[in-house]
C-alpha cells in the first residue's frame, strides 16, 4: 500500500503520543493532494517534534534494494522531511540510510529514488516516513507528503544471448561464412 489508496493498511503508528504524551493527529491519508491515484500520506506539525509512521517489508540480508517515492515538503522552515530506511534483524537496527531530506520547502511533488545495500543479518526493512522540525518562533505548520513509494529488489541483468559482447570472437555465432 505505498500509494496510500487502501488508506492505513499496512502502515504503523497511526496513533502515536508524541513526547509530551498527548495524542496527535499528525500523520492521515489526504484525499486532496496526491501525486497519482487519489491518495497520499500527509504529515503536520507546527511544534518541534518528530513525527513518524511506519511499514515493515520482509527483505534478504547483503542485496541491494531501490526506494523510490513522490515527496512534497511545505513550510519546513528548519528541520527534515524525509524517509528513514531501518535495515532490522528482530527487533534490533542493524542499519540506516535516509532518501528525500533535500525537499525542504519545496511546493510540487518531487521523485526520489535512491538503492542501498542491506545489511547480512538484516531481514526486515521498516520504511518510515519522517517530519522532524525545529519551530525558530511564529507559526511554522510545517506539511510534507508522500505517496506511491515502492520498494525493488535489484536483480542484475542477466543476458540469454551467448557471447553477446563478441570477446570471444565467433563464438556462439553462425553463418559466418555465408554469401549474400
Amino acid at each position: 500500500n505505498g500509494n496510500f489508496e487502501s488508506d492505513q493498511t499496512s502502515w504503523q503508528n497511526w496513533s502515536a503520543t508524541d513526547n509530551q504524551g498527548s495524542i496527535g493527529q499528525e500523520a492521515r491519508v489526504d484525499t486532496s493532494s496526491a501525486y497519482a491515484g487519489t491518495k497520499a500520506l500527509h504529515m503536520f506539525d507546527s511544534a518541534a517534534k518528530v513525527r513518524t509512521v511506519w511499514q515493515d517489508v520482509t527483505i534478504s540480508g547483503n542485496s541491494s534494494y531501490t526506494i523510490t517515492a513522490a515527496i512534497k515538503a511545505q513550510k519546513i522552515g528548519v528541520g527534515q522531511a524525509r524517509i528513514v530506511l531501518e535495515w532490522r534483524s528482530g527487533g534490533t537496527v542493524v542499519g540506516t540510510a535516509n532518501l528525500g531530506s533535500d525537499t525542504v520547502g519545496s511546493t510540487n511533488y518531487q521523485i526520489k529514488s535512491g538503492t542501498f545495500s542491506s545489511p547480512a543479518t538484516a531481514t526486515v526493512l521498516r520504511i518510515k516516513p519522517m517530519l522532524g522540525i525545529v519551530v525558530l518562533g511564529g507559526d511554522n505548520d510545517a506539511e510534507y507528503w508522500i505517496d506511491e513509494v515502492t520498494l525493488v529488489k535489484f536483480q542484475p541483468v542477466i543476458s540469454l544471448v551467448s557471447n553477446g559482447n563478441f570477446e570471444s570472437d565467433q563464438t556462439s555465432w553462425q553463418n559466418w561464412s555465408a554469401t549474400d
